[in-house]
């Protein structure tokens, strides 16, 4: 399996643990940026395999955005003014979605002609590198590369010439003096095993659900030509929409038989369906969630409302609180660096009165309980 993350020595920069690629082609030679610790499009890629990693994502950071803000005057409506024509919760939403997936945030600042904040831009993560200041111990620039040519940013409150600042938020790693990694990082391999199984089952079943196969002749030899109309009857099968097909074969030999021999083991012998209970609950044991919010009942237990108002409230003490108050600081990084003072607070989910629903306590309790929290997170 391709290496996302290995053990590489460096002699100057951190992290030790490193991408295979270091830099791209658009950065060779030009300047010396750190790498990051995991190769970040691999993660995505990854993250977007299966489907309960991705909804969990989705949901802590619905949830960390609350469903509102509270703050003065002045600082709504520059807030409102510098997210070009949306609401800033959604800008919000988006910088929380990246921060789950790979632990890092970005948002381009840019200022008119009087130096004032006037426009704000989620960046992809995936895009983005670091390059360390003279110290080689915080960043000293930014530059995100799509194209061949980096576009270079500033750090946030340090402009410099024409070029737009940078905000970046990450989740603390050991890894890394510069990138951050998301806090589900342990399962990174859970999900590579669980993509290998799709590939494996994709593999299978393009190929007619027919396993590998030897294929043996005795009593002769195949000669060129019956090897290769063997070949091209074989790859001609190949396809769902060949699938209960029969295969006519004539044996130019005399006293000569074919055979076909399974090099693996029969599907139904693969313990798929524990294989993806397993990696599934794990993914969702990572990322701290109730099992029943992304749609996973858990065996033994019943699903009263009590229970699921409890987990609940323990997802927002635990997962969605330490999730908003860092969301807070950073727009307080912004306001701050736009001069403009006062708090910002994120509405939280109302729990209290999900719990109130829970005291109904009748048949189907737990889905009124998950339907009133997408209704205030929609």
């Amino acid at each position: 399996m391709h290496t996302i993350i290995e053990n590489i020595p460096s002699p100057r920069l951190e992290p030790v643990l490193k991408a295979k690629r270091s830099q791209p082609p658009a950065l060779e030679g030009r300047f010396e940026y750190a790498d990051p610790p995991a190769d970040f499009n691999r993660v995505l890629e990854l993250s977007l395999s299966n489907a309960y990693h991705w909804r969990c994502i989705d949901l802590i950071s619905d949830a960390a955005v609350g469903v509102g803000y509270e703050t003065d005057g002045k600082a709504r409506a520059f807030l409102e003014e510098i997210s070009q024509g949306e609401p800033f919760l959604d800008l919000l939403k988006r910088f929380a979605v990246d921060l789950e997936w790979s632990g890092n945030a970005y948002l381009e600042v840019a200022r008119d002609a009087r130096g004032r904040i006037a426009e704000l831009y989620n960046v992809h993560s995936q895009t983005m590198w670091i390059a360390p200041d003279e110290a080689g111990n915080r960043p000293g620039g930014y530059a995100q590369i799509v194209a061949e040519t980096p576009v270079p940013f500033s750090p946030l409150g340090r402009p410099r010439g024409d070029r737009n600042e940078m905000l970046h938020a990450r989740t603390f790693t050991p890894l890394s003096t510069f990138y951050g990694l998301p806090r589900w990082i342990a399962v990174l391999d859970t999900l590579r095993l669980d993509q290998e199984k799709k590939t494996f089952l994709a593999s299978f079943f393009h190929n007619s659900a027919v396993p590998d196969l030897a294929v043996v002749l005795e009593g002769a030899e195949f000669d060129k030509a019956t090897e290769e109309a063997l070949r091209r009857a074989l790859t001609e099968m190949k396809g769902a929409g060949n699938a209960h097909r029969t295969l006519l074969m004539s044996i130019p030999f005399d006293n000569a038989k074919i055979r076909f021999e399974k090099l693996t083991a029969d599907l139904k012998d693969l313990h798929f369906k524990e294989l993806s209970e397993s990696t599934d609950s794990e993914i969702i044991a990572a990322h701290g969630v109730p099992p029943r919010l992304v749609g996973m009942m858990t065996p033994g237990q019943l699903g009263g409302g009590g229970e699921v108002a409890g987990q609940l409230e323990l997802f927002m003490e635990t997962v969605i609180k330490p999730r908003m108050r860092f969301l807070e600081g950073q727009v307080q990084r912004l306001l701050r660096a736009a001069d403009i003072g006062g708090d910002f607070k994120l509405t939280p989910i109302d729990v209290g009165a999900l719990s109130s629903a829970a005291e109904a306590a009748g048949p189907g309790v737990s889905q009124k309980i998950l339907k009133s929290l997408e209704a205030q997170l929609s």
